[in-house]
């Protein structure tokens, strides 16, 4: 609404000047028909020149300053659409819970040989998950989350857990507030299957191959937390199929 005021205003004053330098200088009646009016003298021609000019830079100025007004709208109205999204960002950066990327090794392509590359393969309940501090080098921690899984089946194990076990514990990267992207913390009661070995670094098992070696159990079947082929393997798999395939196999004892 503003810009319509003042660009005809400007368009008409525009299209004088040329007149006026022929001799002559344009005035307006309140119809807005332009009607010329021939002078004598050149020097009112010019000092009609120099009135006009300064006409088109006030009405320029003004248009500038309107164009500007819209300009400050526009970029005032791009911020408002970013803000919320950089807040956004900002609570999640500073919110209850945060993912860290991890580099691993590939996983393998086949079940079989994800049993072949894990120590311990167990089923059990989550019975308690803890965030601690572990050693990471001299004068440094990085945080760990202790898992402790209270056995119901021990489909392979090593010299170092004992078939009577009924509790067996296993670390893994990050903590609650602070885990492995495309993963999450277990939660106390559930029910898994995990693969597991024993890692010389921190003198404790861990997830053999990250979220791709932990399945979800529920209603009997497998939910991987992965989403590797041999994630897909186990998804929606009875687990005593996949436990007869894993002792079908001639690592799997």
């Amino acid at each position: 609404m503003v810009m319509a005021r003042f660009v005809p205003r400007v368009h008409r004053v525009l299209c004088i000047i040329p007149a006026s330098c022929r001799g002559g200088i344009l005035d307006t009646d309140r119809r807005d028909h332009v009607r010329l009016v021939h002078h004598e003298s050149h020097s009112t021609c010019r000092q009609g020149a120099r009135n006009q000019r300064q006409a088109v830079n006030g009405d320029s100025s003004l248009v500038f300053r309107v164009l500007g007004v819209k300009m400050c709208r526009r970029v005032m109205g791009a911020v408002m659409r970013v803000v919320p999204v950089v807040m956004c960002s900002f609570m999640l950066w500073t919110g209850e819970s945060h993912q860290i990327h991890v580099d691993r090794i590939p996983t393998p392509p086949s079940i079989e040989e994800l049993a072949r590359a894990a120590d311990v393969i167990a089923i059990g309940a989550i019975d308690q998950v803890t965030d601690i501090q572990r050693s990471s080098g001299t004068g440094f921690t990085s945080p760990w989350m202790e898992c402790r899984l209270k056995i119901s089946q021990l489909v392979k194990q090593d010299t170092r857990v004992s078939a009577a076990s009924t509790v067996l514990t296993f670390w893994v990267m990050g903590s609650h507030n602070s885990y492995e992207i495309g993963f999450r913390p277990f939660q106390k009661g559930e029910e898994l299957l995990v693969y597991l070995k024993m890692a010389s670094g921190i003198d404790g098992y861990v997830l053999t191959f990250g979220p791709e070696s932990a399945y979800k159990i529920k209603n009997g079947t497998l939910q991987p937390f992965g989403r590797s082929a041999v994630a897909r393997q186990h998804d929606g798999k009875n687990v005593g199929s996949i436990v007869a395939a894993l002792h079908r196999a001639s690592s799997v004892k």
